[in-house]
């Protein structure tokens, strides 16, 4: 919502230069109107980042920013008007010899009925915006200085989310190599075998399936591997599709087929993670897959030990919790606590007490380092993460994506939104994410040269 404030004042802030500000006001028949909406604006977007941290446990605050979001869309559609006759004008001169007006509003203006609509229409947003400024005095709301949110530089953010950074203790490597064993031994039964890894979310299932399905011995075995995430809500078609490799094919009856002639007879391993039902086993892929070779094997990771007695697993491996100390650990390593000795001590017992909060979640204790990373690393600010009323909004590991949410800048917060425009396990390209963000306005101008050197770390983020 604070990108679109900035936008909306940014656009009028334009013309209201010394050299137009008689004239705009002028030809839009509105004197001081624009002037006046400044102002508030200004005022309204220097709260915003308090009353975004405070919705979540006070419902006046949350009404408040529900009705400044209602006089946003009203802004946007000042914004929207303003760009097409602006475009219509750009067009209209360059296709003539007329010359341009340096301000494009200033031109497209000069039609009476153009300047009749923007006119009333920034009288009665500023008509709205007095009731919502009245509110806002009432509801103790912080100011929050502008060049507080900004984005960190790149050498603090956290490194990759997959590799050996986010593997603590030595379990994992010893169920890595014990499931490795286990699916590549040979049994001599010709039937596709099915394995799980079960456990709560956020607890490190893809994790392991991930080293599992990239170490060595795993690659050389089977001839065909796949991996295809199936998520809550899957899609026959497209599961069908992404096994197949076929993008074609619209129908199950067509899709089979060639799922069976690509797989028949070679040895495949396949990667079903995140599974939430038996059908995609049971209804979908059992018979399909009879006429891959002998010793081919099935992985899945979920939540749900029935699932997997369901689909007859003749191994489940069960995935525990972190202990205190690796919980530890693994937050230093994603908040690059790697200085003195002296830093880290000082440090622990605050870090001990939020990754207690995390319950030894993997996911959640990443998540919380995505927060820390853009602190200082100081106990006060450490503090403030702990005592953070995000922490009571639901369950591990969502609240903590409000921790994360609430303590992004305003550009961040407008880009993670935007991601669940996207369905779930849709595997988006950092490259096309940025351009998209780029596109819609969410990096201004002058941070872009600044965002590709960060998109890395805001996309893991």
């Amino acid at each position: 919502m604070a990108m679109i404030l900035d936008a909306f004042v940014s656009i009028f802030f334009e013309l209201l230069v010394e050299s137009a500000k008689k004239e705009v006001d002028m030809l839009l028949g509105v004197p001081g109107e624009i002037k006046k909406l400044q102002n508030k604006l200004r005022k309204i977007s220097n709260v915003l980042a308090d009353a975004e941290r405070k919705r979540i446990n006070d419902k006046n605050v949350d009404d408040w920013l529900k009705e400044l979001k209602d006089f946003m869309y009203d802004a946007d559609d000042i914004l929207d008007l303003y760009r097409i006759e602006a475009d219509k004008c750009s067009e209209a001169s360059s296709s003539t010899s007329s010359v341009c007006f340096p301000f494009p509003l200033l031109s497209c203006i000069r039609k009476p009925l153009v300047a009749h609509e923007i006119g009333t229409k920034i009288r009665d947003l500023n008509l709205k915006l007095e009731n919502i400024s009245r509110l806002r005095s009432d509801l103790n709301l912080e100011l929050t200085s502008h060049d507080k949110q900004q984005v960190t530089s790149p050498s603090s953010r956290m490194t990759s989310s997959v590799g050996d950074i986010d593997i603590v203790g030595s379990k994992i490597e010893e169920h890595t190599q014990s499931l490795v064993d286990s699916l590549i031994k040979d049994d001599g039964r010709r039937n596709i075998l099915v394995f799980a890894i079960v456990g709560a979310g956020g607890i490190g299932k893809t994790t392991l399936a991930q080293r599992i399905y990239n170490d060595q011995r795993i690659q050389e075995e089977f001839s065909v591997k796949k991996w295809v995430c199936v998520s809550q809500e899957f899609d026959d078609i497209n599961l069908l599709k992404d096994i197949s490799g076929e993008a074609q094919e619209q129908s199950r009856s067509s899709l089979e087929p060639k799922v069976e002639s690509s797989l028949g007879g070679k040895k495949v391993f396949l990667v079903l993670d995140d599974i939430w039902t038996a059908k995609v086993w049971c209804d979908l892929l059992c018979n399909t897959l009879k006429s891959c070779a002998a010793g081919s094997r099935i992985l899945v990771t979920t939540r749900n030990e029935q699932i997997t007695k369901q689909m007859m697993a003749v191994h489940t491996h069960h995935v525990h919790k972190l202990s205190s100390e690796d919980s530890w650990s693994l937050l230093c390593k994603k908040v690059v606590l790697t200085g003195e000795e002296g830093e880290i001590q000082h440090l622990k017992d605050i870090g001990m007490k939020i990754v207690e909060k995390c319950d030894g979640l993997p996911l959640a204790i990443k998540m919380v380092a995505g927060v820390l990373c853009t602190k200082e690393k100081t106990r006060r600010a450490w503090n403030g993460v702990f005592e953070s009323t995000a922490w009571s909004t639901s369950g591990l590991p969502e609240e903590i994506k409000g921790a994360l949410y609430q303590d992004l800048p305003s550009c961040l917060k407008q880009c993670f939104i935007y991601c669940s425009l996207f369905p779930e396990d849709y595997r988006i390209l950092k490259k096309d994410i940025t351009a998209l963000w780029i596109a819609e306005g969410f990096v201004k101008a002058e941070g872009v040269r600044l965002w590709k050197r960060q998109q890395k770390s805001t996309a893991e983020s």
